[in-house]
């Protein structure tokens, strides 16, 4: 029995003519297909688009996070009995066949799948960056802990048993931290091995002599964002690590997190970035994940909902 599947889209000053693909390339897949907009600038834009292509939009008026704008379109797909919520980026750009792919996964009739995501690759990654992301293996599906939003579809009851995306992260970690709840909760992703995302995350800025004297690991692999993003990936890193133990072991967490803040120095605008990036470490650091009620509550449903889904 096919299960009832739709497509979101969060847009913020979406590049026009790629959303425009994007969507276009959304419909020859899925019939139904959303667009949560978090208050774009170019609003008026990805609204004849949308009418264009017969998509439908809700206006969110600001930008209120990621994982607002993906509750509020889980929330409004559930009354319509959507069972599966692909989510995809903007500018992230589905390859042929990959419902055919979900479907034929044999994971979707499975009610302990929580996400099905496809694999991914930046097209500003060379192509020695592309492989290393890209598993060797012979399975064409193989469980994951962790995966990034675009490019998955989603279990909406999981969606619900966890109690949604977190509002309070925003943007960065909102998947990760999505994640950890299906995991606590009994769920299990997967990853298709087969199907890849033409996926950006992010101005790449390359400067080798520069990267060399930082010392930075990922060389050729860093992704420019503004300042307002690097609060959030700072501030996140540190409440994910501190909410999820059980998964990872950082010692030292905070001090590694300040040194990691010198590839900053590659960016534009390094300073404007540094003071934002060191205020995210600083309320991260007074993040008490003992004192954070709703957290504790959701965490302990879903413990609960494991217990259920194992008996």
């Amino acid at each position: 029995m096919n299960k009832k599947i739709a497509a979101l889209v969060v847009t913020y000053n979406p590049e026009i003519s790629r959303l425009q693909i994007n969507l276009e390339n959304l419909k020859k897949q899925i019939n139904n297909v959303l667009v949560v907009d978090n208050g774009s600038m170019n609003i008026s834009d990805v609204s004849d688009v949308c009418d264009v292509i017969n998509v439908d939009l809700i206006k969110a008026g600001v930008n209120k996070g990621i994982a607002t704008a993906q509750n509020i379109g889980f929330n409004n797909l559930r009354v319509h009995d959507i069972e599966w919520v692909l989510t995809l980026d903007q500018d992230s750009l589905l390859p042929n066949k990959t419902i055919d792919a979900f479907r034929n996964s044999g994971k979707m009739e499975d009610e302990s799948t929580g996400i099905i995501a496809i694999s991914y690759y930046d097209r500003n990654w060379s192509e020695k960056q592309k492989r290393k992301f890209q598993y060797n293996g012979k399975n064409s599906i193989i469980e994951k802990d962790f995966t990034i939003s675009s490019g998955n579809l989603v279990n909406i009851k999981a969606w619900e048993a966890v109690g949604g995306f977190d509002e309070f992260l925003f943007i960065d970690m909102v998947d990760y931290d999505f994640d950890a709840k299906l995991k606590l909760a009994g769920y299990k992703s997967w990853q298709l091995t087969n199907v890849f995302l033409n996926h950006e995350i992010g101005k790449v800025i390359h400067k080798p002599l520069l990267e060399t004297i930082l010392f930075l690991p990922d060389k050729g692999r860093l992704a420019d964002h503004s300042a307002f993003r690097q609060y959030y990936i700072y501030r996140n890193s540190i409440i994910f690590y501190r909410r999820y133990p059980m998964f990872f072991k950082k010692r030292m967490l905070v001090l590694r997190t300040f040194l990691s803040t010198r590839r900053l120095f590659v960016y534009d605008h390094p300073i404007e970035k540094l003071k934002k990036a060191w205020k995210g470490i600083a309320d991260g650091n007074r993040y008490n994940p003992v004192k954070d009620k709703q957290f504790q509550s959701r965490i302990s449903n879903c413990l609960k909902h494991k217990e259920t889904l194992l008996k």
